[in-house]
């Protein structure tokens, strides 16, 4: 039986993917959401990375495909990192694996060039990776306890123009897909309503639409402060 302290991750560039690899990334993702195995792939596809979870044997335990965009914002360009959801059973949740090997991919990625501006922009249905923002990031938006400035949600808008075209609603700060990968039931119920966890609250305030797969844009500048001291301790370690 596999255990947290089991777990390692690592990335692998698209092109590396194996069918094998894929077959795996799509059974777990249809565990918990609804897909169809073509629109998956061509998501998959439309990524540049994946960060992909393993246990001792080898058999992976979840993933998360990263893709980058170069983006004008207000008179200089900046780079996006995006993504959507972690996709983990709810039993691995608790790793610290997930936040150490995403932690070292962004910050091997912004020590490389140490001019560019980056964001991290995460839309996503899963109560469980919006909260995953506080363990990673000290800022980020939306959040429960700030306000967002004027000028993340003009990135906000910005990016998820760019990326999503009309499938984004500035109004809502919501990415609205006609065939979105909705959450199944058993994904929802792994977080009852009545959790009392503000964070939890907060998203299915901010996106009531999240059962039915509407995604809920979120922000976070990739700079060395703006990591969690643990997350820059355990990459460090």
């Amino acid at each position: 039986m596999t255990t947290l302290d089991d777990l390692t991750g690592r990335v692998i560039s698209v092109s590396e993917r194996t069918n094998a690899m894929l077959d795996s990334m799509f059974a777990l993702m249809s565990r918990f959401y609804e897909a169809e195995k073509e629109a998956f792939e061509r998501e998959i596809d439309k990524a540049q990375w994946i960060i992909i979870m393993q246990d001792s044997t080898g058999r992976n335990c979840g993933f998360l495909p990263l893709g980058m965009k170069n983006i004008y914002f207000s008179g200089k360009n900046i780079r996006v990192l995006y993504s959507g959801n972690f996709i983990m059973p709810p039993e691995f949740w608790k790793s610290s694996e997930i936040p150490r090997a995403l932690g070292k991919f962004i910050i091997d990625m912004i020590s490389a060039e140490p001019g560019v501006t980056f964001y991290w922009f995460y839309h996503l249905t899963c109560i469980k990776s919006y909260c995953f923002l506080r363990v990673l990031f000290c800022d980020f938006f939306p959040r429960f306890d700030k306000a967002t400035p004027a000028m993340f949600s003009d990135i906000l808008s910005t990016i998820g123009q760019n990326i999503f075209g009309e499938s984004y609603r500035p109004e809502s700060g919501t990415v609205h897909f006609t065939n979105p990968f909705s959450p199944k039931k058993n994904l929802l119920e792994s977080i009852p309503d009545r959790t009392p966890d503000l964070n939890c609250t907060y998203f299915r305030k901010k996106n009531p639409g999240y059962a039915k797969g509407v995604e809920l844009a979120c922000i976070a500048p990739l700079r060395m402060d703006n990591l969690q001291p643990l997350i820059r301790r355990t990459v460090a370690e």
